[in-house]
């Protein structure tokens, strides 16, 4: 779980050159609704179609059941899926967290077979997971995020080697 596909795109390429597994993996990178690909959706629906040109205030469980429809999709496309494994990395911890707790729920989880592992890397620190947020300072943050210093951001974490990508 990244907020967009393409920060998992060195580990993706170095899994693809590593020697033949004895098993078979199978790997889901998104973009979560929101970022990368995934920032104008189109709405099929109602007989409404286009592209959001402005989205809500995502939470946690807008994305964790973004993922969880993906991986029951998947399943239903693909072979049988022995086990999950979901990697999160900094702040989607938390979405990787209630996927595993999703996935144990019998009745309403669309999957075959429940998340068995979950790997985060450069977690936040524990008050981040306890502390509820001041929603009026999220929001604050968020039209932050959505403006010009969130753009800025954005070219300056698509560098790659000091160059844009």
């Amino acid at each position: 779980v990244g907020i967009a596909r393409w920060y998992y795109e060195r580990l993706l390429n170095a899994l693809s050159e590593t020697p033949s597994r004895p098993h078979r993996l199978l790997i889901l990178s998104p973009d979560l609704l929101g970022s990368g690909s995934a920032c104008h959706p189109t709405i099929v629906s109602s007989g409404l179609e286009g592209s959001l040109t402005h989205l809500p205030l995502l939470n946690i469980s807008d994305w964790s059941h973004q993922l969880i429809q993906l991986m029951a999709t998947t399943e239903a496309s693909q072979d049988p899926v022995d086990r999950w494994c979901v990697v999160a990395n900094g702040g989607c911890s938390p979405i990787a967290l209630q996927m595993a707790a999703l996935s144990l729920d019998d009745e309403s989880c669309p999957l075959s077979k429940p998340v068995s592992n979950v790997i985060i890397s450069s977690s936040p620190r524990l008050p981040f997971f306890l502390n509820s947020s001041d929603p009026t300072r999220v929001a604050k943050a968020y039209q932050r995020l959505c403006g010009a210093v969130g753009r800025i951001f954005w070219w300056y974490a698509c560098r790659k080697q000091g160059r844009f990508i």
